[in-house]
């Protein structure tokens, strides 16, 4: 397990109890964090969500330009880490077919902007009340799901063709409609969502809402500080069967310092 901390966020990322290696990469900053889930054959997946996630970083660290907005910041991100994908990519047999998804969220004062390709995703636990010490697991907060999977079974579900239930266990939830690719092949276009920074954001691969229910992300994600969050819901994933690589992001929204 791989575990990254600072004031008020965590990172942890595991392997799993099925894959052979670990395809998932991350990264954290004082304002901004996100998650990439390879894929690919050979180690082309790991190589592709290690390259968007160096991209993004690089990106995103440097800042806005002058007059460019925090949306127009996090898009150039994804431009940034596709570009490098593809040139990664150009005539390589061993990563010409690999690709990931992202998830970057950039907090500036009062805001945080989310962005997205693929189905790796974003949850905020309802803003935080007491003393600010942390969670009981027997406190009942909202738990909101910001992101919606780009995926077949996704599709399905917002035209009606399957349940909700269904889409769990549909075989199109494996099927990606969006990723960054070193083709280009795949569908990249970025979806941008408008939060205030307020509640714990959790931001993670499918390896972990794979295993857990809304309500097990919930219960667990308010528990405690971050680092204790972060790691609650993953070794949690892992009783669960950890069928996938599991990597997850917790964070304490306000205003950043």
């Amino acid at each position: 397990m791989t575990t990254s901390t600072g004031s008020r966020y965590a990172a942890h990322t595991d392997i799993g109890r099925v894959s052979a290696q670990n395809e998932d990469s991350f990264a954290v900053g004082d304002f901004y964090w996100m998650v990439a889930d390879g894929m690919g054959g050979h180690q082309a997946g790991e190589v592709a969500s290690r390259l968007a996630v160096e991209a993004a970083v690089n990106r995103v660290e440097r800042g806005p330009h002058p007059g460019q907005s925090l949306v127009e910041l996090v898009e150039s991100a994804f431009s940034d880490a596709l570009d490098l994908l593809q040139r990664a990519a150009d005539g390589d047999e061993v990563t010409s077919d690999m690709g990931t998804t992202l998830i970057l969220a950039v907090q500036e004062d009062d805001e945080v902007v989310i962005g997205h390709v693929g189905d790796s995703r974003a949850y905020v636990l309802g803003a935080r009340g007491g003393d600010g010490g942390g969670h009981d697991r027997g406190d009942h907060q909202a738990l909101t799901q910001v992101t919606r999977d780009h995926n077949v079974a996704e599709e399905m579900l917002a035209l009606g063709m399957i349940t909700a239930a269904e889409a769990q266990h549909h075989p199109g939830q494996y099927q990606l409609t969006r990723a960054l690719t070193g083709t280009g092949a795949a569908d990249t276009t970025v979806t941008l969502t408008r939060l205030p920074a307020t509640g714990r954001l959790l931001l993670c691969s499918d390896g972990l809402n794979g295993e857990l229910t809304d309500d097990e992300i919930a219960e667990w994600l308010g528990t405690g500080t971050p680092a204790e969050a972060a790691r609650s819901l993953v070794e949690l994933a892992l009783d669960k069967g950890g069928r996938d690589n599991i990597t997850v992001v917790v964070v304490d929204l306000g205003v950043s310092g």
